[in-house]
């Protein structure tokens, strides 16, 4: 219901970049007869799903038109490169009208928000690690936790942080869901593999890899599933002296003859009394991959008894999407479980398996379980319509063709830590990384985490998977309207997906891909796709080596063309005199950030210039002489993966690359206001991870340099 209720709403907002620096949004009034101004329009500004800032305006948008409206937020200009930023809209009915209440909420609406971070150091801890061979399998301990990897099936045991149990067994792989109303139609239709029940019932250890060498620690489980055609699975645990767990999870089917997934993903037993849930994702309520339109991203409370909702079947219940980070608290102990996800990630916490729900026709006859079952997943099948309609389209489908990989990070925190602390906790683990410099007199400082990872190559430091570039008005003008603009990238592809995505802004406004055959560039223009279609082989000869492509838009001459290695191989007009829609995503690297299709590619150099290159032009770029060097007016993007730098470390406020008493010195004299702080400073001195430099940060860091000396 509440996915209809958001699509029945008579007001939607939008903003593409070039609005949102002008603090604008525009608004379409569907009514028939009530104008805007009849209702309170409440907006607030989120960090990491916590309101920093919010205000209420009255504006008028008469019945059946569209508007614009002003809204005061601002963006603070000293943030961490994962710090997220949504502006937040809701509806509100200022008298009561009928059935509706004063302060309802009848619209709304959230705008994300570029900013440009900065990226830091997370602190894993400085203890040692012990990796031991018990036997019947590898017992790994730190200063203040201890767990087991079992040679039987390659899982975790038994975690144990100060003395309490916080993870019984797993993360161990996850290919089935308590089935819904609509599987059943799913399933005759072929639209996933029934199969995938069992898969994960019997796993076989084809080896563990240990890498004890370095302050982490780095175990590796290859494992195969013999129920579902030997699809392997690696599980890859990074251990940290903090006691943190960073798992990576590969799941290849491509070879097991099965059919689609109805899910990817992985389950954990937590003890009983581990019952308290706190997201930042999609809620309040459960969402699917086809139905989370309605999903406001925040901070959401709930109990893992609560999150099951008894459908007059035994429904698959609280599945949360575009998830964060998930925490699950038992008040009685003084640490609980966080994880934290690179990227998004689907998940739940329920007092049942899926098993249980497959197990009971009715809701009557399910026992929930002392025990709290939370899943971390790659994703889930949506639900479709099956029961009476279409199934699940199949953009909505998890097909077993492809490789599957996501990311989390296993935490231990207080379980006095309350929500906004929690959030932060996650943002800097995501702010932690590598970060690229812009040679472009944009000098934009482009953070590599989440998902993406830089790869060693004998041809340099290479790209994979995906990263958004910082919001740049200059570099998003750029690429907008009626400006002729290029797009370059030097890449290796290393497969070929049905759309393997190089560049781009999203579906409606520009991106360049390869389909099977084929070397892509389209534009969004005039209400319409304008798109070049070039033949090519993306197989023979073109898998594994390093290719420079380019897709130019021509805007004088309403003109697109497509280069391939310092020759157009295709031009197109337009057929139209309108320009590129704005966009509010974000130019991104290896992804379309609107539709999520991914790529399967190195990527070694990335340009973008304010100008439609000739074909000279473009083939000396990759020379020692190019054309327009990286200070030219033109370039507005030049990204080497060569250029790296470090984040900032926590505690090193004259970045010296230590954390000494010449740090607590200069602090000192910030807060007597002897000195003022660059950004990166007062990221460097908000050890409290609040958000503010204080007295209380002079304490922490006092007491971490008396730490050091004991």
């Amino acid at each position: 219901m509440a996915e209809v209720k958001y699509q029945y709403q008579s007001f939607w907002f939008s903003a593409d970049s070039s609005q949102l620096s002008k603090h604008q949004v525009s608004v379409y009034n569907e009514n028939n007869f009530l104008n805007l101004s009849d209702f309170d329009v409440n907006w607030s500004l989120l960090k990491n799903g916590v309101a920093i800032d919010e205000g209420t305006i009255s504006a008028s948008v008469p019945p059946l038109s569209k508007g614009t409206i002003d809204i005061p937020f601002s963006v603070p200009e000293t943030c961490l490169s994962g710090d997220e930023f949504i502006l937040d809209i809701s509806v509100t009915a200022n008298k009561a009208v009928r059935t509706i209440v004063k302060g309802d909420i009848v619209a709304y609406a959230q705008i994300p928000l570029s900013s440009s971070g900065i990226p830091v150091k997370y602190d894993h801890g400085s203890g040692s690690i012990s990796v031991k061979d018990s036997g019947s399998g590898y017992t790994v301990s730190g200063d203040n936790f201890k767990f087991n990897i079992s040679k039987n099936n390659g899982l975790i045991e038994n975690y144990v942080y100060n003395g309490e149990t916080l993870i019984q067994n797993g993360p161990a792989p996850n290919f089935y869901r308590g089935l819904v109303e609509n599987d059943g139609g799913n399933a005759r239709n072929g639209a996933f593999d029934a199969k995938w029940e069992k898969a994960a019932e019997k796993i076989n250890v084809r080896s563990i890899d240990v890498d004890d060498s370095g302050t982490q620690k780095k175990i590796t489980s290859h494992l195969t599933l013999p129920n579902a055609g030997d699809t392997a699975v690696d599980m890859t645990y990074t251990v940290s002296p903090d006691g943190s767990v960073k798992v990576d999870i590969s799941v290849d089917a491509t070879q097991s003859g099965l059919g689609n997934f109805i899910r990817v993903g992985s389950i954990m037993k937590l003890p009983e009394g581990a019952e308290d849930v706190t997201w930042y994702g999609n809620g309040p309520v459960e969402t699917f991959n086809d139905r989370k339109t309605n999903g406001r991203q925040g901070i959401w409370c709930n109990t893992v008894s609560s999150m099951f909702y008894p459908y007059m079947k035994a429904d698959d219940t609280g599945n949360l999407t575009d998830v964060k980070w998930i925490s699950v608290k038992d008040s009685s102990k003084k640490n609980s479980v966080l994880i934290s996800a690179e990227g998004n990630v689907e998940a739940s916490a329920l007092h049942f398996t899926p098993s249980d729900f497959n197990s009971a026709d009715h809701v009557y006859k399910l026992r929930p379980r002392s025990e709290t079952m939370l899943s971390v997943d790659y994703g889930s099948m949506g639900t479709g319509s099956a029961t009476c309609g279409q199934d699940t389209l199949d953009k909505y489908r998890l097909p077993s063709n492809k490789v599957y990989n996501w990311s989390y990070t296993i935490l231990p925190a207080a379980s006095s830590a309350d929500s906004e602390q929690l959030t932060n906790m996650a943002a800097r683990l995501r702010s932690d990384g590598t970060v690229v410099q812009d040679k472009s007199n944009n000098k934009l400082v482009v953070p590599i985490n989440g998902g993406a990872q830089l790869k060693s190559t004998s041809s340099g430091n290479a790209l994979v998977n995906s990263v958004p570039i910082p919001s740049c008005s200059k570099l998003e003008n750029a690429v907008s309207g009626k400006n002729s603009f290029t797009v370059e990238a030097n890449i290796v592809p290393t497969g070929n997906p049905q759309f393997n995505m190089f560049i781009g802004k999203g579906d409606h406004s520009f991106a360049m891909r390869t389909e099977n055959g084929s070397l892509d560039f389209f534009i969004y223009a005039g209400g319409e796709w304008r798109a070049l279609y070039c033949k090519i082989s993306t197989t023979d000869g073109w898998i594994g080596s390093k290719h420079q492509v380019a897709g130019i838009y021509d805007g004088e001459n309403n003109m697109l063309r497509v280069y391939c290695d310092g020759k157009m191989i295709g031009e197109k007009e337009t057929g139209t005199a309108a320009g590129v829609e704005p966009s509010a995503y974000p130019v991104t690297i290896g992804s379309c950030p609107e539709t999520m299709r991914g790529s399967q590619a190195e990527f070694y150099e990335i340009r973008i210039y304010s100008k439609a290159l000739t074909e000279s032009e473009l083939a000396s770029q990759n020379t020692s002489s190019p054309a327009y060097a990286p200070d030219s007016k033109y370039v507005q993007l030049w990204l080497d993966f060569d250029d790296l730098a470090e984040g900032v470390l926590t505690g090193d406020i004259n970045a010296d690359s230590k954390v000494n008493i010449a740090d607590l010195l200069l602090l000192q004299k910030y807060l007597l206001n002897d000195t003022s702080f660059t950004s990166a400073q007062l990221i460097a001195a908000d050890m409290d991870l609040d958000g503010h430099v204080n007295g209380f940060d002079m304490v922490l860091l006092r007491q971490t340099l008396l730490e050091k000396e004991l």
